[in-house]
């Protein structure tokens, strides 16, 4: 099948109005032009026989099972409300997952509503997973190219993440995804890429799709022993990770391969393995009938009559009676559309002995073998049947007219019945009205005790309820208090082991740079421990003053400065640097990359603008443009840049840390001279608290 998996394709049947009418078709025959993305779906009626069995012994079992085997997730269409944080959209992400492939109108709509939120709230999670999401809608549309587009966008944004496992989903995914573009060596490699990616997690995955794409791609190919090993290895995996659906999925793909190949043999033991797993409970064990008619359809009769003269053995080793009923009605069809009436006339004869016990089916088959020799020019023994069709009819029908005129009987009794109860009523009623009058005066008088009682009542459970309400807000208030503090305790702690942490790293590279001889190795590992202290200070300025989320901008930088003259050694009247910073607190996430551009700018100007012993001064400025974002400049007197350096064709690692922390900040970077250095960096937005 292309496009749409077995479940999926029962879902959109339903969803096509079909569910009063779905049980009366035994086949599903679903197309997939990758071409024109078009998909056709065709309903192949059953036989006399099948829709017998279906209306005596299995009704509405067939929808039953369509439900059961799709766990059709009933999507709310009710008007959502606009996201209030990102709870929402993770709500939204994941009524999406459970309604792609069931229902992809409402997987698009929760879709789309992510991707608004995302417009005005950039998140390169949230991004990938919308994207990955995307994909599978738009593979289970039948866009294949959409869903190739989607799924490269999603690996976009997950690759700088460093999570294998997700990669490696989404490896799988592009795999898939290129196998329905005829893309069979590329979506090859990537279900290899996605086993070894899997395979380097913590605990190590097999995920069975990888081994069912390949299987398809050997098929396509007519590499069937390929084929029916990955076959198998995916079905291990299935047993072994994931649900019963795709075990069963992967079985019923085992018969259709070994319906290709022509081995009944294979075929046989395939189907039985799948019916005896779909079959563990009573209602999806008397539907196997039903699947067994339908696995020889859209085939030549020659080589159907062939196949199930074959198959038909197995079955009856089994004692599968319902099975062997409809191999040998639809023998019977076979053999009479292509005149081989004597056999057609046997088999009849055969199914008509293993349908004792069912009047209707006996009746079908007494009316099949009259057609058999009446075609076979045989109007003796076609006479003979034809009356025994009519006596076994006449009979079904006395049973039938017995049963009308019994009903008519109890409706009649029934009506008797209803007509004293009637009577008996409105004896009653007389009876009642007659006491009402008695004691209309005595409720009159009694209103007004009963109107203060229950006056008094609703007045105290008002009281009563106000009181528990405020005794639960209470309760509340005291286990939400409790909780805050229990997290900004759990923040402090985790603030100060990263410090630490990132203390160490400094402690290594200082040792380290005690015991290199080479000058260079010793300026790379100093200035490699600036960057960690620098990032070291934000954590340990969080966990002392308080404020969890942010950093105050004035005395960060300041600690920054003092740090930085004191890691180069710098004499304070040799080189003074003043500040003018705004007292407020930005967000950690702004501060880092910020923190991160001073720390180059500033170790820039000690290092090159102040050579030798020469004195100078740094001006350190953050100041807000209204309407135009803020404004950072840090500024030296030393002896200026030379003339032919240019920070856009720079490559030390200095200027390439200012460049893309600068564009991770979405801000402007710029240089001028101006008796030393200016570098200035626009920023559209500093995200205070």
């Amino acid at each position: 099948m292309h496009g749409v998996t077995a479940t999926s394709l029962a879902c959109h049947v339903l969803q096509a109005g079909e569910c009063e009418n779905i049980a009366q078709f035994k086949i599903i025959h679903y197309h997939y032009n990758p071409e024109s993305r078009s998909s056709k779906i065709t309903l192949v009626k059953p036989t006399r026989f099948t829709i017998m069995l279906q209306r005596c012994l299995y009704p509405k079992f067939i929808l039953l099972t369509a439900v059961i085997w799709c766990g059709l997730p009933l999507a709310s269409f009710a008007q959502l409300p606009q996201a209030e944080g990102k709870p929402d959209v993770l709500r939204w992400l994941d009524l999406a997952e459970k309604n792609i492939s069931f229902q992809d109108d409402s997987a698009v709509f929760y879709l789309d509503m992510v991707q608004n939120y995302l417009t005005s709230h950039p998140d390169s999670i949230l991004s990938h997973q919308l994207a990955y999401k995307k994909s599978r809608t738009y593979l289970s549309q039948g866009h294949a190219e959409e869903a190739l587009q989607s799924i490269r966008t999603a690996m976009e944004f997950v690759t700088p993440l460093r999570d294998t496992a997700t990669l490696a989903l989404y490896t799988k995914q592009e795999a898939k995804t290129l196998f329905y573009l005829q893309d069979y060596s590329k979506a090859f490699e990537l279900t290899l890429r996605s086993d070894s990616l899997y395979s380097h997690l913590a605990t190590p995955f097999s995920n069975w799709e990888n081994a069912k794409i390949r299987a398809d791609i050997y098929r396509v190919h007519q590499q069937f022993d390929q084929a029916e090993s990955e076959l198998n290895e995916s079905l291990q995996r299935a047993t072994r990770y994931d649900s019963r659906m795709n075990v069963g999925f992967i079985l019923w793909h085992k018969i259709q391969l070994a319906s290709i190949t022509n081995n009944p043999e294979k075929q046989a033991a395939a189907i039985e393995a799948y019916l005896d797993y779909i079959g563990t409970d009573k209602i999806l064990d008397r539907v196997k009938p039903f699947h067994m008619g339908s696995l020889f359809d859209s085939e030549p009769a020659p080589l159907i009559i062939r196949r199930i003269e074959r198959i038909l053995p197995y079955y009856e080793s089994k004692h599968n009676y319902p099975a062997m009923l409809i191999m040998l009605e639809n023998l019977a069809d076979l053999y009479q559309e292509t005149h081989q009436y004597a056999r057609a006339a046997n088999s009849a004869k055969k199914a008509l002995e293993l349908s004792d016990n069912f009047y209707q089916a006996k009746s079908d088959f007494l009316g099949q073998l009259y057609e058999i020799h009446k075609a076979a020019g045989q109007p003796g023994q076609a006479l003979l049947y034809l009356e025994q069709w009519k006596r076994l009819d006449d009979s079904i029908l006395q049973v039938e007219n017995r049963t009308r005129i019994q009903e008519l009987q109890i409706r009649y009794q029934t009506a008797q019945k209803e007509q004293e109860i009637y009577q008996l009523v409105t004896q009653n009623q007389i009876k009642d009205l007659t006491i009402a009058k008695a004691l209309r005066n005595d409720w009159i008088l009694g209103i007004g005790l009963l109107s203060a009682i229950m006056l008094i009542t609703l007045l105290y459970g008002l009281n009563r309820n106000r009181r528990q309400t405020a005794t639960t807000l209470a309760d509340t208030n005291a286990e939400l208090a409790a909780s805050l503090q229990e997290r900004e305790l759990l923040l402090k702690e985790i603030h100060h082991r990263v410090k630490n942490n990132l203390q160490v790293i400094s402690s290594l590279l200082y040792l380290q740079s005690q015991h290199t001889s080479d000058t260079h190795a010793i300026q790379a590992l100093n200035e490699g421990r600036n960057r960690v202290q620098s990032m070291g200070l934000i954590h340990q300025n969080l966990y002392q003053d308080g404020h969890l989320t942010g950093v105050n901008i004035k005395t960060y930088i300041e600690k920054l400065i003092a740090s930085l003259m004191d890691s180069y050694q710098v004499k304070p009247n040799r080189i003074s640097w003043s500040t003018e910073l705004p007292d407020k607190t930005v967000r950690i996430d702004t501060m880092i990359p910020l923190a991160l551009v001073i720390n180059e700018l500033i170790s820039n100007a000690i290092k090159h603008g102040f050579p030798g012993d020469r004195a100078g001064r740094i001006e350190i400025r953050l100041f807000e443009n209204p309407g135009q974002g803020w404004t950072l400049e840090v500024q030296d007197n030393g002896v200026g840049i030379p003339e032919n350096f240019d920070p856009a064709t720079a490559d030390g690692l200095g200027m390439e840390l200012v460049k893309m922390f600068s564009k991770r900040l979405g801000a402007r970077f710029a240089y001028r001279k101006a008796d030393g250095t200016l570098f200035t960096l626009l920023l559209p937005n500093l995200d205070l608290l």
